[in-house]
């Protein structure tokens, strides 16, 4: 009898001990997974805080050639989620930050990917055209669409508009606005729910005459300039 309490015992034991442990790692794997998403979100407001800070000089870049590099690293999930991309030509010597443009088009790509949904036609469309002293491009998609009455509010820090299962942390938008600011732009949304949405922006292509002559490539006072602007 003493043995068969001790044995009930001992197995009252490991089965705590089991249950301990599971929780344990269950614990260890959400302060992990925390921990992670700590990171991201420091390192986003990180890059946001940065933009235009390190006044980098605007030097001429073939956009084009930057929406290679973007499309080239969102292949995967393009192919996985079956969506389509229609390309029209981008314009070239642009004044920008080829990172920083990099960023604009790799979030607005992404967003596009994320908020797909389930439209049965599944395109992402991307063009650009020039203007006498600015080009414009646009990123159209035929996802879920945004209520007009939050066409402002997507811009804003923190902003998710959907309770979808979307990577992110509502970053993305208000760190592409700050991008196309500081580099004397304008960003805006066409869209309505249901419709697909489409982001276009602005960038200058010369700033105005100083000491006689026009200033086709932005210094590093100028985008600074354009930011207190903006």
């Amino acid at each position: 009898a003493q043995q068969a309490q001790v044995n009930g015992l001992r197995h009252h034991v490991e089965t705590l001990k089991g249950a301990i442990q599971t929780r344990f790692d269950e614990s260890l794997r959400f302060i992990s997974k925390s921990v992670e998403k700590m990171d991201v979100l420091l390192s986003s407001l990180l890059a946001v805080s940065r933009v235009g800070r390190k006044a980098d000089p605007l030097l001429p870049q073939d956009l084009g050639d930057i929406l290679d590099d973007v499309l080239a690293t969102c292949e995967h999930q393009l192919t996985q989620r079956s969506i389509g991309v229609i390309r029209h030509p981008l314009p070239n010597a642009v004044p920008c930050r080829r990172n920083e443009l990099n960023q604009v088009f790799s979030n607005l790509v992404a967003n596009a990917i994320a908020y797909m949904g389930s439209s049965t036609r599944r395109v992402i469309e991307i063009g650009g055209a020039a203007h006498e002293d600015h080009i414009e491009c646009s990123v159209r998609d035929t996802g879920i669409g945004i209520d007009p009455a939050d066409h402002e509010r997507v811009f804003q820090m923190f902003t998710r508009l959907e309770a979808i299962d979307a990577p992110g942390e509502g970053i993305g938008l208000a760190y592409v606005r700050k991008i196309i600011r500081s580099h004397g732009g304008r960003i805006w949304v066409e869209s309505r729910r249901g419709e697909g949405s489409t982001f276009f922006f602005t960038l200058p292509t010369r700033l105005p005459p100083q000491g006689g002559r026009q200033a086709l490539v932005a210094a590093s006072t100028g985008a600074r300039a354009q930011e207190a602007v903006g």
